[in-house]
């Protein structure tokens, strides 16, 4: 959450893809408009609770395909926010969520919390069936863009790219 919002700067609109049960939206602050997009609907209602909770402008969104296009104009979103989301995308999803992002988000920066320490052979079967390694760093360089920041801190990734 500290990561997340010392790099919003000043932004007012932000997209969240994959808020889960809302966690990073402690880095968001009241007035915010926060759009997020997940495949998922079970938490609707504990996102509405916290967003009004912290005074957000919520819209959620979902997609029942995720390798649709995301459903928003190019450059709507001042900045992006991704947590724990990509190490779950396989390949294609992955690909095409964050081509998605580069082109909702202008200008691009994209704040991206992952786990590094899961490979993509993880042994335990459930790991292996939902959990990918991703060469998110050379992903970034194919969307002509730069990390301005990583960090590691107890096996958890952080990424700060414009």
């Amino acid at each position: 959450v500290e990561f997340i919002g010392r790099h919003l700067g000043d932004a007012r609109k932000v997209f969240e893809l994959g808020p889960g049960v809302g966690r990073t939206f402690q880095a968001y602050s009241p007035g915010m408009q926060v759009q997020t997009l997940d495949v998922s609907k079970n938490y609707i209602n504990q996102l509405t609770a916290i967003g009004t909770a912290k005074g957000l402008t919520l819209n959620q969104n979902h997609l029942d395909d995720p390798l649709a296009a995301f459903p928003f104009e190019d450059g709507t979103f001042d900045v992006g926010v991704s947590c724990q989301v990509f190490l779950h995308q396989p390949p294609e999803i992955f690909r095409n969520s964050l081509s998605e992002m580069v082109r909702i988000c202008t200008p691009f920066r994209l704040i991206s919390v992952f786990h590094s320490t899961f490979p993509a052979t993880a042994t335990k079967a459930i790991e292996a069936s939902h959990v990918f390694s991703h060469d998110l760093m050379g992903a970034v360089q194919n969307q002509n863009r730069q990390c301005r920041e990583v960090m590691s801190v107890h096996g958890i990734l952080y990424l700060y790219v414009e």
